[in-house]
């Protein structure tokens, strides 16, 4: 092994929390002094950050114990006392003074941990995609939400307030859509109310009614209650006294607020139940099934924390006057506190604009043919006119002369606003123009950068710089400047991106990008270029005719003979990102023609991510920006059958005499004539190994539960196995197994099978039981499993020639075989629902963004309780907005702890029908009517329909397939369609109440993390200081990887809320962060080799140890297993790190010291053995178990 390696054994200690939130990079007006940069914590576990470090245009050390705790913000500035006394902060909060400035034009601002590890690297400017305002006009930089992807600069907007918000969040909702918010009754409104003390009217209800005469009721000002010393009306004599107070108050609303986009909500804070009428029809009720009567108590406790909202019938509101009725109720009539504070608020779902706020968007500048001719213009993107009166429009936030509109002057709805170069006193000459509109207090509303260049084809005062359509993004060059009108682009609209092949299988050379021509002239792409993604210019002349596909490769001349096309182009600069990222081609204006952001899972397939397939655009008429456009390029027809074998030449006898085979990662192959045949002899000791006619007495488990036995093609007879792995297969339950017979006696054998392989992982795995050995010594020796088992592997042969470059994609060949043409139907994304976890009788919305090219015929909500076997109950969804292509339906309500499945079904105006998911009501959507949690410790609730959960209680526990479910953290955010199912050791699992959630790619959880682990033994604080002391022995040249790591109450379906410890799992995220390049493995997990019997159960297990086993990777296998890059089976690397662990085979000390340091890192290695020592930490690799390490190789 050559010097400079690494193999390091992996801890799990707790890891850093910490965001950048808000830069205050330039804030204008010669106060240079106060500029900060914001951090905050995104969980409610404290985090040490002493040692953490800014670097870049600052630099800072945060002093050793310095504590980030629950959800707190800290602010690092330039002079420490002028931000205290400005902003009136805590001076614990605030840190300083740094070295440097930040850049007002923009740089690399970095926070790496202690020991020098980056945790976010952020290039922030003030042009391109990042947004102007934070340049100079008192406005900083705030991200939209702690849990968006930093780099990118859609993540980040400008402050709501002058001189930003250190230290304080900057939305009102930092995660999750967000809302406008008009507020028809408010805290401290006056409302009519009346003690329980007796019956409200007579008769009970009449009080609920809109002719009832309260007129001898008591007024008063919410909030009501008592014992919390929060109540603006004080009910002392509640107590002992009576247990429910009444409450009435008229609203009107206007025809023009009910005809406006939004829901209605009544939002409660409340102690300990309630029951909402409006117009005498209930609509709302929490802890109140009991009854109404003036004598109930609440049905349960309930504390008053965060206000709840309550989503009210679309028709419960009518024109005019309007009557809310509300009772209250406590669980007792000796409670110590109540507590009664209702709004009424209508809430409209934000579509963000690119260009500005308040309505207003600076829409396009026209740069004049000659100085002084120029204008800009302005768009209103709102449904309401915007009083400009008294606004300021300038080049420069601090220019004490700028223009100032006149009294009266507004902007109508959808209309246009001009100011010239001269009415402005700007100057266009320039190639950067900055245009600032100021509210008079010195509010930015918007503020644009215009610095594209006219293109050589154009002469001065030929073209402008604009938004298209109006409003959207600045991305657009015109020849045709639209003074006051809407804007007019000439586009290329017919050149699509139709096929992506971004990672191709095995680490082969031969990406592509394909484009398709879908128009009925050809297209000159002369000056065309890929400007993201790869990087590509079209020579002078480059078309392409109608109807035609032109590739363009990473590698022309390799893909050309391996496909036999001519029609290919490059090389281009670059590769294709096998995470996923933007691709966009643009004119040789520089004007968009088209853009993808792909990603390597979610609702985009998982078989383009190095498995085999491209990405294959559907119908090249939709929406190519959406998943549900895309499919995986079908190779199933491609492989050949081919015979593989391996043979065995001391196989031992063990407990059950079986032959077991899986696929080492997600993956599907065909399996015919499997048979296992002593040396000398012709006998096959396998039944059915052509699954003639079923597939006993074969056992399918685990992640191959999904396999089955296929007529479709074969290689003798007329059926075979397709075998179908959902995730890795291993040794316990996660395989298909057979009996023998007879049984295997010892001696040599060989074991065949004919495959076909069809996608994903090429590499098959044969075993069987594990049988004592010969070598002593072990961790275990009285379950040595070392011996001979009928173990091998089998490499499939997968073809060259994948996807379907210079031809039509597959997937749209196939939807003309189904459908008889090519109208793929709607294409949807951005579902969502609100209230994420509803109260029971609460009414649920849900959303989604839908379009088609042939128009929207209808859209239907399908919904069920419990789980979807059975008939849906549907709804119709409608367009919240013309033209947006956000439609929206209500559903509900349902009781308490009810789960609900539901899809979306929209269909064209053509007749083509598509789902969301797409393959629901196989998969379905989930929610669960819960309420809300407290969020003092994070939350976080795994929730499986009923069917899963049944399946995931009876079904073997040791199965890793994964169940399709929800996952909500906290109160503000779900994620639909993640994978459940118990994680642990066969010692821990039994408890049924750890869980591995897996996340959809396009749809991650917090951090960037793709997969979590949940387990109940985390919550230990003894775990957590561990976790603490093992990160903190590492150093800035040999850190201590460590996970994300914190603490949640968890629950499960509705039960539970125990403390939990919440940790990312080793994978390729956490080696990337931590050894960056090279940290591509291999990583092996130390676990142990072990025995199931046919009913899941262990029988035996034999500790993972440094015992070398020789150069066959089979007798390590078992022990250890692959946690990335299974396909590969790399085990060199151990091997040779066993060879001089091994003082059976590395005798000498002399020759131990003059070896080891070129194939282990011994100080990284001691710097976490150290302390699992220190810790007393016997149940781990290395220590004492054989078992819980990992060793990465770099």
């Amino acid at each position: 092994m050559l010097s400079g390696t690494l193999m390091v054994v992996l801890s799990s200690p707790r890891a850093q929390a910490v965001v950048i939130t808000e830069i205050y990079y330039n804030p204008g007006l010669g106060l240079d002094a106060l500029e900060f940069v914001e951090i905050s914590s995104d969980t409610t576990t404290p985090e040490d950050i002493g040692g953490y470090r800014f670097s870049g245009g600052i630099t800072y050390q945060f002093p050793p114990g310095t504590i980030l705790t629950r959800n707190q913000k800290l602010v690092v500035c330039a002079d420490r006392e002028a931000i205290i006394a400005r902003y009136g902060l805590d001076g614990a909060l605030v840190f300083g003074n740094f070295i440097g400035r930040l850049d007002g034009s923009g740089e690399r601002l970095e926070l790496a941990n202690d020991v020098g590890i980056p945790l976010q690297s952020i290039r922030y400017s003030d042009e391109g995609k990042w947004p102007t305002a934070p340049d100079g006009t008192g406005h900083s930089l705030v991200i939209r939400g702690v849990h968006l992807d930093s780099k990118e600069p859609e993540s980040w907007t400008w402050s709501p307030e002058l001189g930003g918000s250190p230290g304080r969040a900057n939305f009102p909702e930092e995660t999750g859509p967000r809302f406008d918010e008009t507020v028809l009754i408010d805290l401290g409104d006056t409302w009519r109310w009346r003690r329980g003390t007796e019956a409200f009217s007579a008769p009970p209800d009449a009080w609920r009614s809109a002719g009832f005469d309260d007129s001898g009721w008591e007024t008063g000002v919410t909030g009501f209650g008592y014992g919390d010393d929060d109540d603006a009306t004080v009910l002392d004599d509640m107590r002992d006294g009576y247990t429910s107070v009444a409450l009435r108050k008229v609203v009107e609303v206007s025809a023009a607020e009910l005809a406006g986009p939004g829901d209605y909500f009544l939002g409660m804070t409340f102690d300990d139940g309630f029951c909402a009428f409006v117009n005498g029809r209930l609509v709302a009720q929490d802890n109140c099934e009991a009854g109404f009567a003036f004598d109930d108590t609440a049905d349960g406790s309930h504390e008053a924390r965060d206000e709840e909202l309550f989503l009210l019938p679309p028709d419960a509101l009518v024109e005019g006057e309007n009557l809310v009725a509300i009772v209250g109720h406590n669980f007792t009539v000796r409670s110590s506190d109540f507590s009664l504070a209702p709004r009424l608020l209508k809430r409209s779902l934000v579509i963000e604009e690119e260009g500005g706020r308040g309505g207003l968007s600076l829409n396009e500048l026209y740069r004049g043919a000659s100085p002084g001719t120029g204008w800009a213009e302005l768009f209103n993107h709102s449904s309401t006119a915007v009083d400009l009166s008294g606004h300021r429009l300038t080049d420069h936030p601090a220019r004490e002369d700028a223009f100032t509109f006149a009294q009266g002057t507004s902007v109508p709805p959808g209309g246009f606003l001009v100011v010239t170069e001269a009415e402005g006193g700007f100057d266009f000459a320039g190639t950067e123009a900055r245009l600032f509109l100021l509210t008079g207090e010195g509010e930015c509303l918007a503020a644009e950068t215009f610095d594209r260049s006219a293109p050589e084809a154009l002469a001065d005062g030929g073209w402008s710089h604009l938004r298209f359509p109006d409003g959207a993004g600045l991305d657009w060059i015109s020849a045709t400047p639209t003074r006051g009108g809407p804007n007019r682009v000439e586009r290329t609209e017919d050149l699509v991106i139709n096929e992506l092949f971004y990672n191709p299988p095995e680490d082969r050379a031969g990406e592509f990008v394909e484009l398709y021509n879908r128009g009925a002239e050809a297209i000159d792409l002369s000056g065309f270029r890929f400007r993201k993604g790869v990087d590509y210019v079209f020579e002078p002349g480059a078309s392409i005719a109608s109807g035609a596909y032109l590739v363009i490769a990473e590698d022309p001349g390799l893909v050309r003979e391996r496909y036999g096309i001519e029609n290919v182009l490059g090389p281009y600069e670059g590769q294709l990102a096998d995470g996923g990222e933007n691709v966009e081609l643009a004119d040789g204006w520089g004007n968009p023609v088209d853009r993808v952001r792909y990603y390597d899972g979610g609702r985009w397939s998982i078989w383009a991510d190095g498995r085999g397939s491209s990405l294959e655009l559907i119908d090249p008429r939709q929406d190519n920006s959406v998943a549900s456009a895309w499919e995986a390029s079908d190779e199933t027809s491609k492989a050949e059958w081919e015979e593989l074998s391996y043979s065995v030449g001391d196989y031992r006898r063990s407990g059950e005499s079986e032959l077991h085979l899986f696929l080492i990662e997600k993956g599907a192959c065909l399996l015919d004539d499997i048979s296992v045949v002593r040396s000398g002899t012709a006998v096959n000791n396998i039944s059915n190994g052509g699954f003639e006619t079923n597939t006993a007495p074969w056992r399918i488990q685990g992640t191959h539960i999904h396999s089955s036995r296929v007529t479709y093609d074969s290689h003798a007879g007329n059926a075979c196995l397709e075998l179908v792995a959902t995730g890795k297969g291993d040794t316990t339950v996660n395989r298909i197994e057979t009996d023998s017979s007879p049984r295997l006696v010892n001696g040599a054998y060989r074991v065949s099978v004919w495959a076909r392989w069809l996608r994903g992982t090429s590499l098959l795995i044969g075993h069987s039981d594990f049988t004592a050995g010969s070598r002593g010594g072990r961790p275990s020796p009285s379950t040595n499993l070392s011996g001979n088992t009928l173990g091998g592997k089998l490499r499939m042969t997968v073809p060259l020639a994948l996807g379907t470059p210079g031809r039509e994609n597959s997937a749209r060949s196939h939807l003309r075989e189904a459908t008889g043409n090519t109208n793929l139907g709607p294409v949807i994304s951005g579902v969502f629902h609100e209230p994420v976890s509803p109260a029971q009788g609460e009414l649920v919305s849900v959303r989604a963004r839908i379009s088609d090219s042939d128009g929207i015929s209808s859209v239907r909500l399908m919904y069920r309780e419990g789980s979807p076997r059975g008939e849906f109950s549907s709804v119709v969804m409608s367009e919240e907005s013309p033209g947006t292509g956000m439609y929206l339906g209500r559903m509900g309500a349902f009781s308490n702890r009810r789960k609900v499945v539901f899809y979306l079904e929209a269909e064209d105006e053509n007749g083509a029908l598509r789902h969301y998911p797409r393959d629901a009501p196989d998969h379905t959507l989930l929610l669960q009517a819960a309420g809300l949690v407290n969020t003092n410790v994070d939350a976080s609730r795994v929730i499986l329909d009923d069917a899963k959960t049944s399946e995931l209680s009876s079904r073997m526990l040791h199965s890793n397939d994964l169940l399709d479910g929800a996952f909500v953290f906290n109160n503000d955010e779900a994620m639909y369609n993640v994978g459940v199912r118990y994680r642990g050791s066969p010692w821990g699992r039994p408890g049924r109440n750890n869980y591995r959630v897996s996340f959809q790619k396009d749809k991650v959880f917090h951090r960037g993390r793709t997969a979590i682990n949940l387990t109940s033994r985390g919550a230990n604080p003894n775990e957590g200081a561990a976790y603490f002391l093992v990160g903190r022995n590492g150093s800035e040249a040999k850190p201590a990887p460590t996970a994300d790591y914190f603490f949640v109450r968890n629950y499960f379906n509705g039960s539970g809320g125990s403390s939990y410890g919440l940790f990312q799992s080793v994978d390729r995220d956490y080696m990337q962060k931590w050894y960056g390049e090279g940290g591509d493995g291999p990583v092996l997990k130390a676990n142990g080799r072990l025995n199931f019997n046919d009913g899941g159960s262990r029988t035996a297990w034999d500790g993972a140890s440094y015992v070398h086993m020789g150069d066959e990777t089979e007798n390590y296998r078992g022990y250890y297993f692959h946690s990335m890059n299974q396909t590969r089976d790399d085990w060199m690397p151990f091997m040779n790190l066993t060879r001089v662990m091994d003082r059976q085979v590395t005798r000498s000390v002399a020759d131990f010291d003059s070896q080891i340091g070129d194939i282990l890192d011994v100080e990284a290695w001691l710097r976490v053995i150290s302390v699992r020592v220190l810790i007393g930490g016997w149940d781990a690799f290395s220590i004492g178990n054989g078992h819980n390490g990992y060793l990465s190789y770099n």
